[in-house]
C-alpha cells in the first residue's frame, strides 16, 4: 500500500485517475495532483457536508426536527456536496493535465510562440535544412516535391531526378521556364587513414571554410556527426602555419579512438558516402537576416514554391514550368537534360547572387543585402539576353520593386546550359544577394527575397506571345 502511494505522488499524473479520486475520496484527486491545500480545505468541506448528513439524521431519529425539515435540510446539503464534487472531480482533473507540463516544456512553448514564423520563413527553414548534396538529393526533393503535389496542375520528371511543376496559362504558349537547383555542394568519402575519413569535395570549396566545420554522414545505420580537422597549427612550422591547408590534407573525425572505435568499422562507413554540412536556419538580431546553410539555391527553390502559391488561383497568359534542377554545382547537368522534356521559349534562373558589402570588397557597387532583388547581366557562362534583361527592368519599374543591377564573372547558373537548348533560350538569371556562399553559413535579406517574388509573379502576369515575338525578333 505504501509503495502504491509513493506511485500515485510521483509518476506522471492520469487526469482520469485524479477524477476517480475525487469522487472517491474528498480531497483526493487534489493530493494525488500535489494540491495539497486545496485537497485539505476540499476535503475538509466534503468532511463537515458529510458529518452534517449524519448529524441531521441523528436529530431526526431522536425527534428533534419534523420530517419536512429533516427532507428540506438534506436537499440543501445535497445540492452543496453534489456542486463540491463536480468542482473537486473537474478542478482534479484540470490539474492533472498541467502538472505533467515541467518548467522546460512550458519554457519551450513560450520560446517557441515567440519564434513564430510565417510561411516563408517555414519554407527557407525547411529547405535549408534538408540534406541534398549534388548527386544524392533524393531527401530534398521529397521536400519540395511534397509542396508541388499541392499547388501544380502537373508533375514531370527528367532522367537525372530533377522535378517539374506545372502552372497551366490561358495558353500553352509562351512556356516559361523558372530554374532553380535543388542541390548543395558538399563531400564524399574517398578514403581512411587511421579511422579518420579522407575526403574529395562535391562543388566549389575554399578550405578556409571547411576546418572546424560539423557534418553528418546519413547511412543505412543511422545518421553520425563529425568535424572537419586538420594538423593544428602548434605543431606545425611558423611558415606552414601561415597558409591555408589543401583540401587534400583535412580529415573528418567522427569520434576516432584508437584501437577502440574505427568509424569505418563501427558506422559503416564506405566510399563514395555523401557528406552534409550541419548548419541550422536561423533569423537573426536584426529580423530582416536569415542565415543558414544552402541557401545556394534553396532560396531560389523557396522562390519556386513561392511563385507557384502566389498564382495558383490566378491567370496567366502562357505557361510556367517550375523547375528543381540536380547537379547544378558540379557542371549544370539537370538544366542541361530538363529543358528537354517541356522545351522552353523562356529560361530564367532564380538563384544567389553575390553582394559586395563586406570588409575586402574591392568594388563599390549596388550589390548589397537589402538593396532589392539582383538582375544579373553577365556570368562566366552566360550574357544576359538583352531584350529579355530590359523587360525584368521594366517590370521592377512598373511595380515599383527595388532592384539593382549585378554582374558574376566567376561561377554560372543553370541558364548556361538552358540558353544554349536546341535553336537558343532567351535567358536571364534573377538572384538574392547573397553573403558567404560556398560556406556553412550563408545570409540573406527578407526584402530581397519579397521583392524577387513580386518580380517573378508580375513577370508571369505580363508576359505573353507578343513579347516573346517582340524579344526574339532580330
Amino acid at each position: 500500500m505504501k509503495i502504491f502511494l509513493i506511485f500515485l505522488l510521483n509518476s506522471s499524473k492520469s487526469p482520469v485517475l485524479a477524477a476517480w479520486l475525487s469522487f472517491l475520496i474528498p480531497g483526493g484527486g487534489q493530493f494525488y495532483t500535489k494540491n495539497y491545500l486545496k485537497g485539505i480545505l476540499i476535503g475538509g468541506f466534503q468532511g463537515y457536508l458529510i458529518y452534517d448528513f449524519k448529524r441531521i439524521y441523528d436529530l431526526k431519529k431522536e425527534g428533534k426536527i419534523d420530517r419536512e425539515e429533516y427532507e428540506r435540510k438534506i436537499l440543501s446539503n445535497g445540492i452543496i456536496y453534489l456542486m463540491s464534487l463536480i468542482y473537486s472531480v473537474s478542478d482534479a482533473y484540470v490539474s492533472a493535465h498541467f502538472y505533467n507540463f515541467s518548467k522546460d516544456t512550458i519554457l519551450n512553448l513560450s520560446l517557441k510562440k515567440e519564434e513564430k514564423m510565417d510561411r516563408t520563413e517555414k519554407i527557407l527553414k525547411d529547405l535549408t535544412e534538408a540534406s541534398g548534396v549534388s548527386g544524392f538529393e533524393e531527401e530534398f526533393r521529397e521536400v519540395i516535391k511534397k509542396e508541388f503535389e499541392k499547388l501544380a496542375d502537373d508533375i514531370l520528371y527528367d532522367k537525372l531526378g530533377s522535378i517539374i511543376a506545372i502552372k497551366k496559362g490561358e495558353k500553352e504558349g509562351p512556356r516559361i521556364g523558372f530554374f532553380a537547383h535543388m542541390d548543395e555542394i558538399g563531400l564524399m568519402v574517398k578514403g581512411f587513414s587511421k579511422g579518420y575519413v579522407k575526403f574529395a569535395p562535391i562543388g566549389g570549396w575554399w578550405s578556409a571554410t571547411l576546418i572546424g566545420q560539423r557534418v553528418k554522414i546519413k547511412n543505412e545505420k543511422g545518421e553520425f556527426y563529425g568535424v572537419i580537422g586538420a594538423t593544428p597549427p602548434h605543431i606545425l612550422k611558423k611558415e606552414e602555419a601561415q597558409k591555408l591547408p589543401e583540401i587534400d590534407d583535412l580529415y573528418i573525425d567522427f569520434g576516432v579512438e584508437e584501437k577502440k572505435f574505427d568509424p569505418q568499422k563501427k558506422l559503416g562507413i564506405k566510399i563514395g558516402d555523401p557528406i552534409v554540412p550541419v548548419s541550422e536556419f536561423k533569423i537573426l538580431g536584426n529580423k530582416n537576416i536569415y542565415m543558414a546553410k544552402a541557401f545556394d539555391d534553396r532560396v531560389g527553390c523557396a522562390l519556386l514554391i513561392r511563385t507557384l502559391e502566389e498564382i495558383k488561383n490566378k491567370k496567366i497568359p502562357g505557361t510556367a514550368y517550375f523547375v528543381a534542377t540536380v547537379q547544378e554545382e558540379v557542371g549544370l547537368r539537370g538544366a542541361t537534360t530538363s529543358p528537354w522534356v517541356f522545351e522552353p521559349d523562356i529560361g530564367i534562373a532564380l538563384d544567389v547572387s553575390l553582394t559586395e558589402d563586406t570588409p575586402g570588397a574591392k568594388v563599390e557597387t549596388e550589390a548589397k543585402l537589402g538593396n532589392g532583388v539582383g538582375i544579373v547581366s553577365l556570368d562566366f557562362t552566360m550574357i544576359a539576353h538583352r531584350k529579355l534583361r530590359d523587360f525584368l527592368i521594366k517590370i521592377c519599374e512598373k511595380y515599383k520593386i527595388k532592384y539593382h543591377l549585378v554582374t558574376v564573372t566567376r561561377g554560372g547558373y543553370d541558364t548556361g546550359k538552358v540558353h544554349l537548348f536546341k535553336e537558343g533560350v532567351p535567358s536571364c538569371i534573377i538572384g538574392i544577394p547573397s553573403r558567404y556562399v560556398h560556406g556553412f553559413n550563408s545570409m540573406i535579406h527578407r526584402k530581397d527575397f519579397d521583392n524577387a517574388l513580386n518580380l517573378c509573379v508580375n513577370f508571369l502576369k505580363e508576359f505573353d506571345e507578343k513579347k516573346l515575338k517582340e524579344i526574339t525578333s532580330y
